[in-house]
């Protein structure tokens, strides 16, 4: 039968996920954004009741002269004016500075304005500042290195191979998931492995899992694990460390078990060594 993973719901309870912007978050839940308008007021005040004009209309010529032709500003969108306070995370971002982005440290508090990063999506890091305005430092566990990752509120932001999921941040964004072989680690960069967990689609939070670069724990088939940042490159945490397998083709010396949401990573589907 499915083995359920850890998640924010009773019912998953394994493959726990703490993953922070550079440390790890308690926050759940989200902050929803006021779309409330303000309703225009009618003009209640009374009619003019002064006698008509009675004078005969001109009748002249109309001045033939060519009025000026009114040219669309093409520029780009006023950097003062943000939709969202203090500023918006997700690409095209606003509400900052020039030489300056917005960041959400930490993954906790407040949104704020930081120097503007350079690192691409895809490099290494260590923390929010050191990602360009397209993305965030995905850290696993209590620190070390992570990934610059695309933000994003909504599945189509990211690339085809990819989902849009948050780990029940207190903000209504998430990442773009990474596509990587949890078996091999390719995809991810030498330093990192391929870590799987269960997180929630931002735009409907239905339980999926993702994979994603993170750093390599200690933590071997069997041993105790609170997160897959525990156990090694090739393991997810179900309670324990389990070496990863694909369903269609295991190579367990026991049982392959299946994953709870089903772990349906690039078009396979993934699992976990029982011995």
């Amino acid at each position: 039968m499915p083995f359920p993973l850890r998640g924010r719901s009773s019912s998953a309870l394994a493959l726990a996920a703490l993953i922070s912007l550079a440390a790890a978050s308690s926050a759940c839940g989200r902050i929803g954004f006021d779309r409330s308008m303000d309703a225009e007021v009618p003009d209640t005040g009374a009619r003019d009741s002064a006698v008509p004009d009675t004078a005969v209309p001109d009748s002249g010529v109309r001045d033939a002269t060519m009025t000026d032709a009114v040219v669309s500003d093409t520029g780009p969108t006023d950097s003062g004016t943000c939709s969202v306070a203090p500023c918006r995370l997700v690409s095209p971002q606003c509400g900052c500075a020039p030489g300056t982005m917005c960041a959400w440290p930490d993954q906790v508090g407040p949104r704020v304005c930081l120097p503007t990063g350079a690192s691409p999506v895809g490099d290494i890091c260590t923390n929010e500042r050191n990602c360009d305005p397209e993305g965030g430092c995905l850290v696993a566990g209590p620190g070390g290195d992570g990934q610059c990752v695309k933000y994003c509120t909504e599945t189509a932001q990211c690339p085809a191979t990819s989902e849009c999921a948050d780990f029940g941040w207190a903000e209504p964004v998430g990442f773009c998931s990474q596509l990587c072989d949890p078996t091999t680690g390719a995809g991810c960069p030498s330093a990192l492995v391929c870590g799987v967990s269960t997180a929630f689609r931002t735009e409907d939070d239905a339980e999926t899992i993702v994979s994603f670069c993170s750093p390599a724990g200690a933590g071997g088939q069997g041993d105790t694990c609170a997160g897959y940042w525990e156990c090694q490159g090739g393991f997810a945490c179900v309670g324990f460390c389990g070496r990863v397998c694909v369903m269609a083709s295991p190579s367990c010396p026991g049982e392959c078990l299946p994953f709870l949401p089903v772990g349906i990573i690039g078009g396979v589907e993934y699992g976990f060594c029982r011995v």
